[in-house]
C-alpha cells in the first residue's frame, strides 16, 4: 500500500477511530479510557500514545487496530531484513529517531515499517532523499526498536550527539 500523507485536521477523528476499534474489541475498557483522557489533557500528548505508555493498551492491540484504522499491513518479525537497507543514504540515528526502518527495496519503491501511522513527515522526506516511492508496513513499537538496535547497534549511546531529525538524512 502507498503511502498518503496524513491531514493534521484528520488527527483527531483518526484517533477516535482507532480507540473505537480498540473499545468494541475488548481491548481497552471504557474505565481505562477515561483515565486515559485526563492523563493525556495534562501531558498534551496524544491519547493513542499515553494508552500504549500506562500499559492500558499492549503494542500489538494498538498495532492491529491502526492497522484497521489505516489498512496498512503489520509486519511480523520475520519479515524484517537481515542487514541495514540504504545505509549510505539513511542515518541510523535518523532511522530510530523517527521510528522508521527501510525493510525492502525494488526497482523504484522502497518499504519502511513505521511506528506511528500518523507520521507523514518521515516517508515524505525518506522519498525526497531517496528518490523511491515510499510504502509503509506499521510495526509494534517494541520490535521496530529491537530491529534497530540488532542491524545498527546502540545508535543513540551517550558517546555521541543527540540526533536531529531535520538534518539527520545523510548527505
Amino acid at each position: 500500500m502507498t503511502q498518503t500523507l496524513v491531514d493534521p485536521q484528520e488527527t483527531s477523528s483518526t484517533v477516535d477511530d482507532v480507540i473505537q476499534t480498540l473499545l468494541v474489541s475488548g481491548a481497552l475498557r471504557p474505565s481505562s479510557l477515561e483515565r486515559a483522557r485526563r492523563a493525556s489533557d495534562d501531558s498534551g500528548e496524544r491519547l493513542d500514545n499515553v494508552l500504549r505508555k500506562l500499559g492500558l493498551v499492549s503494542d500489538d492491540q494498538m498495532t492491529s487496530a491502526w492497522a484497521e484504522a489505516t489498512g496498512h499491513r503489520v509486519i511480523a518479525m520475520a519479515d524484517f531484513p537481515s542487514a541495514p537497507i540504504l545505509a549510505d543514504q539513511l542515518r541510523p540515528e535518523y532511522l530510530r529517531h523517527a521510528g522508521v526502518l527501510p525493510i525492502a527495496l525494488g526497482d523504484d519503491r522502497l518499504t519502511i515499517a513505521l511506528s506511528d501511522p500518523l507520521d507523514s513527515f518521515s516517508p515524505a522526506a525518506i522519498a525526497a532523499k531517496t528518490g523511491l516511492r515510499v510504502e509503509i508496513v506499521l510495526a509494534r513499537p517494541g520490535e521496530l526498536q529491537a530491529m534497530l538496535t540488532r542491524l545498527y547497534g546502540d545508535v543513540d549511546a551517550d558517546d555521541g550527539p543527540e540526533p536531529a531529525p531535520a538534518g539527520a538524512l545523510a548527505d
